[in-house]
This record gives structure tokens, C-alpha cells and sequence, in this order.
């Protein structure tokens, strides 16, 4: 059987398969929380995002080196679930925190971390989220990878800029709400020295759903998700596990309405990240 393709601009995607794409890319994104005493309840401060990973078993939260950076030194460390869940407070004593690659000029990377969850901690979180499995399409991944042109792109994080808190000051209790962002689009692929990366285009003019600034978002996943129709005027749908593609780590700054969100690629995320994760 032939499989035919068709060019789809991204005004054509149904705001009903965006919101679908979003719910499944979640599953596995979570945002860091540095959790402090506030005078109305906890002040939960947004560190940035990462993606729930399993590497030859291994539990983790693949992220952007910058994040990791931070975390060791947080005595109350906690993690944001998705923007219709709580956060919860993790303990800190069994997480193991990767280094994998950090350049001197934060714009060019490499940016690429990672934290290697205990047993029980990553028993809980699958209670609620789901953790990719890198195993399972690496080596296709690193030696015959999809078009980039297929499908649509989408990078999934926190936005510290739509944090929302409510205060009830009769019971003094506050109530934080984290904005989850799903920026959908197509890449741009280049590479610098061993790395690769992604840019992620994004249209800042005329949109207000699009925030000014993506910080919190370093870390999260860049995924690839396939779209099909099962006949010529059927309705678009999406694969049921999208393809993990690459970590976001940086935000260009905004000129004429534009900027992009830079990534890491997927030999950089399926090889180097692989390995250190596997060697933890």
C-alpha cells in the first residue's frame, strides 16, 4: 500500500488536535520547583523543565545542564505534574545530578543535563506519569531518523511568565497555578562541532496566546509528533507515543515579532545524553 503525503499549514491543524498533541506530550514533562516559606503559604519558584526518560532501565529527567545546575544546592526541591495538577515535594538525598555538556556562550550549547531518579521516586511519578523509553527507536533515531518534514513539531515546558497565584486571605492559604505551553511549528537543523541542534521558530507578532518570554521552559522535550488520516477527507490524528527529539535550553531574543527556541538534536540527546545516563 502507498502512503501519500500532503503538505499542511500549521493554520490548517485543528485547535482540538493541538489540544490532544498537548495532553499526550505532557504524560511525560515536568517543571522543578524550589519551594520556600512564604507569608500567605509556599512560594513556588519555577526553575525550568524536563522530560521523564528511561535509559536501559534507568529512571531520569532529561533537562538542559543550566537546570542542573541550580538544583543541588535547594533544600526543598519539588516538581509541577501538569498545569490541572499539584506540584509535590520530592526528596533530594537519592537524586543523582548529570553534567553531560555545558558551553562557555549560553546561546550556542552545548546545554545538556540530567537527573537520575531512586527507585521509589520514579515508582510514584509513574503512578501519575509516563517516562519515554529511549531504548526503543534509538538506533533508528541515530542512523535513519524520519523527515523532519513529517509531522508537526512541538516543544513542551513550564512559562514562569503565566505562574498564577490566588490568595485567600480569610484561611491564608495560596494557591499557585503553573501555565504548561505546547509551541508547535517545523525546525531548522544545524550543527556545531559534535553537537546538533534544532531552532524552533516562533511568531510573536499578532499572537497573544504566545508568551514574551519562554523562561521555565529550558529543559523541556522538543518532540516530533506524526499526523495521518486513515482516508483522503478523514479527520487528522497523531501518534499515540510521539518521537522525543531534543531539549530545549535557550530563547533568542525577539526582533520584528520573531524569535526561536534552540534545542538540542537527536544525536545529542540519543548518543551523548544516552550514554552518560546508561554510565550513571
Amino acid at each position: 500500500m502507498i502512503r501519500k503525503t500532503e503538505e499542511l499549514p500549521l493554520s490548517k491543524i485543528p485547535i482540538t488536535l493541538d489540544e490532544s498533541i498537548m495532553r499526550t506530550v505532557e504524560n511525560y514533562t515536568v517543571g522543578f520547583l524550589r519551594i520556600e516559606d512564604g507569608k500567605q503559604g509556599k512560594d513556588l519558584v519555577l526553575l525550568g523543565s524536563g522530560t521523564l526518560v528511561r535509559v536501559n532501565g534507568i529512571p531520569a529527567i532529561l533537562t538542559a545542564h543550566h537546570v542542573v545546575e541550580v538544583l543541588p544546592g535547594i533544600a526543598k526541591l519539588g516538581l509541577v505534574y501538569s498545569s490541572r495538577r499539584s506540584y509535590g515535594k520530592i526528596e533530594t538525598d537519592g537524586l543523582r545530578y548529570i553534567k553531560i555538556a555545558r558551553g562557555t556562550v549560553d546561546s550556542d550549547g552545548p546545554d545538556l543535563g540530567a537527573v537520575i531518579l531512586p527507585p521509589p521516586l520514579a515508582s510514584s511519578l509513574e503512578a501519575i506519569k509516563s517516562f519515554h523509553n529511549m531504548d526503543r527507536k534509538r538506533m533508528e533515531l541515530l542512523n535513519q531518523p524520519p523527515s523532519i518534514t513529517g509531522g508537526l513539531w512541538v516543544v513542551q515546558g513550564f512559562i514562569a511568565e503565566r505562574t498564577k497565584e490566588e490568595v485567600d486571605f480569610d484561611h491564608k492559604v495560596k494557591r499557585v497555578r503553573f501555565f504548561e505551553l505546547c509551541s508547535s511549528g517545523g525546525v531548522i537543523p544545524y550543527t556545531v562541532d559534535h553537537y546538533d541542534y534544532f531552532r524552533l521558530p516562533i511568531e510573536h507578532a499578532d499572537h497573544r496566546s504566545v508568551p514574551a518570554s519562554y523562561r521555565g521552559t529550558s529543559g523541556g522535550g522538543l518532540w516530533q509528533v506524526p499526523l495521518k488520516r486513515d482516508t483522503p477527507d478523514g479527520e487528522i490524528s497523531h501518534a499515540t507515543v510521539p518521537i522525543l527529539s531534543g531539549v530545549a535550553f535557550y530563547q533568542e531574543a525577539t526582533e520584528s515579532g520573531q524569535s526561536a527556541l534552540r534545542c538540542h538534536g537527536r544525536h545529542s540527546i540519543y548518543a551523548d545524553a544516552y550514554e552518560a545516563i546508561k554510565r550513571s
